[in-house]
C-alpha cells in the first residue's frame, strides 16, 4: 500500500503554542496601548470616544480657567490614564485613582455640567483592534 503518514512532535508542537501565545500577548498589549493612546487623544483634541466634539466649558469656567480646552487643565487626567492587567490577556484601561474621582463626573455629567465620555468602544474602534490582535 502506498500512503503518507502524518505525525506531529509533541515538542515542536508545545514551541509553536509557547510562540505563538507570546506573539498574542505582544500584539495584546499592543491593543491596550493604543486604546489608551485614543483617550489621551479624546482628551488632548476635545472629543467624545464616538469622535463627536466634547460640549465648550460654560463661560465662567473659561473665564475662570483663561481657555476652553474642557478636560485640560492641570493635566491630571492625562496622566491618570492607566492600564491594569489582570492576567496575560484580560486588562482594563480607566483613570487612577485620584483621576478616577473627576472622571465620573465627566463621563457622566452632573446637573450643572454636560457629560464628556472619553473612554468607550464604536464598532471602528473594535476593528481596529481586532486587527492588531490578530495582525500586530
Amino acid at each position: 500500500m502506498i500512503k503518507v503518514s502524518i505525525k506531529v512532535d509533541n515538542l515542536n508542537l508545545n514551541a509553536a503554542v509557547n510562540d505563538l501565545s507570546a506573539r498574542m500577548e505582544i500584539n495584546f498589549r499592543k491593543a491596550v496601548r493604543y486604546l489608551e493612546k485614543e483617550i489621551e487623544q479624546n482628551i488632548l483634541t476635545s472629543k467624545q470616544f464616538d469622535g463627536k466634539k466634547l460640549a465648550d466649558n460654560k463661560p465662567s469656567t473659561i473665564k475662570q480657567k483663561g481657555e476652553n480646552y474642557p478636560l485640560v487643565y492641570t493635566g491630571g487626567l492625562l496622566r491618570g490614564i492607566r492600564a491594569n492587567y489582570l492576567d496575560k490577556f484580560s486588562a482594563e484601561i480607566g483613570f487612577t485613582d485620584k483621576a478616577d474621582i473627576y472622571s465620573k463626573y465627566l463621563h457622566g455629567g452632573t446637573p450643572k455640567m454636560e457629560a464628556r465620555p472619553v473612554i468607550g468602544v464604536t464598532s471602528k474602534l473594535k476593528k481596529i483592534i481586532k486587527d492588531i490582535l490578530i495582525n500586530g
